[in-house]
Parts: C-alpha cells; sequence; structure tokens
C-alpha cells in the first residue's frame, strides 16, 4: 500500500495484475478481492482512473451498466510471458 493525497491506495500492479486475472470487474469487486469486503471504493476508482488516464488499463461499461476495468491487450500478453502461460 502507499498513501497518495492523504488517502491509503493500493499498489498499481495489483490493480493491473487483478485486471489481467479477472478482465471487466468494478471498482467496488477490485475493493472487495484487495483490500476486504468492507473496504472503501473511493481509492480504487482513483487508482483506475489514473491507470486509464496513463493507458495501464481500460475501463468501459459491461452489460450490466456498471464500468469494468480490462487489461491493455500488451500489458496481458507481457504479463502471460512473464509467468509462462
Amino acid at each position: 500500500m502507499r498513501w497518495y493525497r492523504y488517502v491509503e491506495m493500493p499498489e498499481w500492479s495489483d490493480i493491473v495484475f487483478f485486471a489481467i486475472r479477472h478482465p471487466g470487474k468494478t471498482d467496488r469487486e477490485i475493493a472487495d478481492a484487495l483490500d476486504g469486503e468492507c473496504s472503501k471504493q473511493q481509492p480504487i476508482n482513483q487508482a483506475c482512473r489514473e491507470l486509464e488516464s496513463i493507458g495501464k488499463l481500460r475501463r468501459k461499461l459491461r452489460g450490466d451498466g456498471l464500468i469494468g476495468n480490462y487489461p491493455v491487450p500488451e500489458l496481458y500478453v507481457a504479463r502471460v510471458r512473464s509467468v509462462g502461460l
């Protein structure tokens, strides 16, 4: 974890790797998985927006109307090669 503007934030790499393993999860689902079910969603939302702005993550509407977080294809290929899948 790191502190960003006085709010504890998860490491960006944790979010990107989670999106690679579980594409399309919402900010709430990511917060639950990384920080526990009663964790705040706002730090994850801020991190996902920042990751999208620098091209490390894509955010788009899912079929149920919620915003899902998706890995950038180039990052997915690099991660799969690095773990030997």
